[in-house]
C-alpha cells in the first residue's frame, strides 16, 4: 500500500536540475561577485553612498518611531536573521514607502547578501539582521556592556534633522511679518486654537505614510482646506506662508506656523502690560482757583490749631486738694 502511494519526481524536458553547493547554497554564478555597495550605489543612484542611504532610512524611522525589525517578522518564520532578495525588497518598501529608488534598494540587497556561511542556505541569503542593527543605531549604540566607558549620545543626535525644522527664507520678509501679526490678532480676537484645526488631517492611511500623527506636518492641500483664515489673507500672503513652511513631499509644517503666531501674540501681550507714562491734562482756571482756595483754608486751619496748642501749654495745671485720709498719720501695728 505504501509503495503505491509513492510519487515519482518528474523533471521537465529540457531543464537541467541545479545541484546544491555548500550545504544548500546556489552556485557562485547565482550570487556572483559584486563590487562594494558604495561603488554600486554611486554608479546607479546618482552618487549616493551606502552611508547616505542609511541616514535617509534612519531619519524616516526616527521621526516615526519605527522598528526596522518588525518589517521582516513575517518573512522569517525560523528567526534565523535572513530572508530572500524579494522579501528584503518588499520589507524595505513597506518600511520606507516611496523613499528609495529601485537602484538604491538593489544596492542595499547586494550589500547585505551573504555569499558563504555555515548556516546560509539559498535562497535565504540576505542578512536583514545586520540591516536593522545598522538602522537601529539611531536610537542607541549596541554592545554597551563591552564598553562601559563609552559616552552615549542622545537618540538621533547624529541625524541632520536633530536640530528641528528650519523655515525656508523668503524674499519679502516684511510682508511675511505683517501677515503673521495679522494672523496673531485674528486668532486672538476670534478665540481660535490654530493647531486643533489640523489634528484630523493625519488620520487617513494615505497621509499617515508621509506625515504621521504628531509630526506637526500636513499636506499643502489639507492645509488650504483646513486653514480658518484662508479668506482673510490675499493669495500672495498665502503663497508666502506655503514657501516659508514648506517641507519635503509637498508638505506644510503647521507646528512651526503656530509657534511663530504664538510668539507674536506674546509680544503683543507684553507690550500691553508695559507701564505707560502718566498723562497730565492742562488745568483750567476754575480748578486752579478752587485748588488754591482749598490750600489756603488748610493753612489757616493748621495755624489756628498751632496757636491753641501753645495756649494750652502756657496755662498752669490746677492741683487737686489733699484729702483727709491722706493727712491721717499712719497707725503702728502691735
Amino acid at each position: 500500500f505504501g509503495s503505491s502511494r509513492r510519487r515519482a519526481v518528474h523533471t521537465a524536458p529540457g531543464r537541467r536540475k541545479i545541484p546544491s553547493v555548500g550545504g544548500g547554497m546556489a552556485p557562485c554564478d547565482a550570487v556572483g561577485s559584486r563590487a562594494s555597495a558604495a561603488e554600486e550605489v554611486g554608479g546607479s543612484a546618482g552618487g549616493s553612498t551606502l552611508a547616505e542611504l542609511l541616514v535617509i532610512i534612519q531619519e524616516h524611522v526616527f521621526q516615526r518611531r519605527l522598528r526596522a525589525k518588525d518589517a521582516f517578522a513575517d518573512f522569517d518564520r525560523l528567526r534565523c536573521g535572513r530572508c530572500t532578495k524579494q522579501q528584503f525588497e518588499r520589507a524595505v518598501r513597506n518600511l520606507c514607502p516611496g523613499l528609495l529608488e529601485d537602484q538604491e534598494i538593489q544596492a542595499l540587497v547586494d550589500h547585505y547578501t551573504e555569499e558563504s556561511g555555515r548556516y546560509v542556505k539559498w535562497p535565504q541569503v540576505v542578512s536583514y539582521a545586520k540591516f536593522y542593527q545598522d538602522v537601529d543605531e539611531v536610537f542607541g549604540m549596541k554592545d554597551l556592556e563591552k564598553r562601559p566607558n563609552c559616552k552615549v549620545q542622545p537618540p538621533g543626535a547624529a541625524l541632520p534633522c536633530a536640530a528641528g525644522f528650519v523655515p525656508v527664507p523668503v524674499e519679502d520678509s516684511d510682508q511675511l511679518e505683517e501677515t503673521l501679526k495679522r494672523l496673531a490678532v485674528l486668532a486672538q480676537t476670534r478665540g481660535i486654537e490654530l493647531y486643533s484645526c489640523f489634528k484630523d488631517c493625519q488620520r487617513p492611511c494615505s497621509a499617515a505614510s508621509l506625515f504621521p500623527r504628531g509630526s506637526g506636518k500636513v499636506g499643502q492641500q489639507w492645509f488650504m482646506q483646513r486653514f480658518p483664515f484662508i479668506n482673510d489673507i490675499s493669495e500672495s500672503d498665502l503663497q508666502l506662508l506655503l514657501d516659508r513652511y514648506r517641507t519635503e513631499c509637498d508638505g506644510f509644517h503647521v507646528f512651526a506656523l503656530v509657534k511663530d503666531i504664538t510668539a507674536r501674540q506674546q509680544d503683543r501681550r507684553s507690550e500691553r502690560l508695559e507701564p505707560q507714562p502718566a498723562r497730565t491734562r492742562p488745568m483750567s482756571a476754575c480748578s486752579a482757583l478752587s485748588r488754591s482756595s482749598s490750600a489756603s483754608s488748610r493753612t489757616r486751619h493748621s495755624s489756628s490749631l498751632c496757636r491753641e496748642a501753645e495756649v494750652l501749654r502756657e496755662r498752669p495745671i490746677p492741683q487737686r486738694p489733699a484729702s483727709a485720709a491722706s493727712l491721717r498719720p499712719p497707725t503702728l501695728l502691735a
